[in-house]
């Protein structure tokens, strides 16, 4: 059979790439679902066990329902049950479709009470393990000192402002203040927890799925990385799988800071 890689992310009502919960501050409904790893390697048709709690603050639960969304098949109802308890333990083996031939799977965890309901979705995204990697080229990102554009979103594939995006900061230039201000620090951290592991053998140029997730777990992960060098590869991930692979092009530290850069391309599942 075919080996497919799913990145399972969890994501809110406009389904963004990050976890989190529909639920309102106000919802009397809790919805946790586990694992929350992001990453899984697996063959069509294996089954990926979900760990379900269910919690309601006041009224009983009413109602459990898993639905599955994809483009094609649209939405279809896997679970769907009648409930009259505060709180409900379940796990359910959720089998990966077999011929979809589509990217993405969302799938979503709803529970009900009489007058209030609770969301917990999760995306699952299919890529052969020997698939290319897709790349983005040319990014610029500035340096911390400059306040805007100074860090990278590898979901969205574009700079945005640390700390006012930090949601979004995967990447971002971190200044020390001993370091004078006009200084490019040549260290990079993450505001999401995303680890890094420079590795400048590895083969960018036919980078797949696979080439990226075996060299990322033979490597040492770091929470920072500093001594940034033009031709650098850098490759970033969660604790134990990796999301993208970086390759700085250059490096510009003029006078002042107002033209502090890293121009780099990037390579992601």
């Amino acid at each position: 059979m075919r080996y497919f890689l799913y990145l399972l992310l969890s994501i809110g009502s406009v389904f963004a790439f990050y976890s989190c919960s529909t639920e309102s501050d106000a919802s009397d409904v809790q919805v946790m679902v586990t694992p929350d790893s992001l990453l899984f390697h697996s063959e069509s048709q294996d089954i990926i066990p979900f760990q379900i709690a269910l919690k309601a603050l006041k009224e009983p639960l009413a109602r459990f329902q898993i639905t599955q969304r994809t483009t094609k098949t649209g939405l279809v109802t896997l679970l769907d049950t009648a409930l009259n308890v505060q709180k409900f333990n379940y796990e359910y083996q959720y089998t990966v479709p077999q011929n979809i031939y589509e990217r993405s799977i969302e799938l979503s965890f709803i529970a009900n009470t009489a007058s209030d309901y609770s969301v917990s979705a999760k995306q699952i995204l299919l890529d052969s393990l020997n698939t290319p990697l897709k790349e983005s080229s040319a990014h610029v990102m500035y340096g911390s000192s400059f306040k805007t554009n100074n860090s990278f979103s590898i979901i969205q594939r574009q700079v945005v402002s640390f700390p006012h995006d930090s949601i979004l900061s995967d990447i971002y230039d971190y200044h020390n203040d001993q370091i004078d201000a006009s200084e490019l620090s040549g260290e990079w951290r993450s505001a999401t927890l995303k680890r890094f592991s420079r590795f400048n053998d590895f083969n960018y140029a036919e980078a797949t799925v696979q080439s990226l997730q075996t060299c990322y777990a033979n490597a040492s992960k770091k929470t920072m990385i500093s001594d940034l060098k033009v031709n650098d590869v850098i490759i970033i991930g969660d604790l134990n799988n990796a999301i993208a692979v970086i390759k700085i092009i250059a490096i510009f530290d003029e006078e002042g800071y107002k033209n502090d850069r890293y121009v780099f391309n990037v390579k992601y599942i």
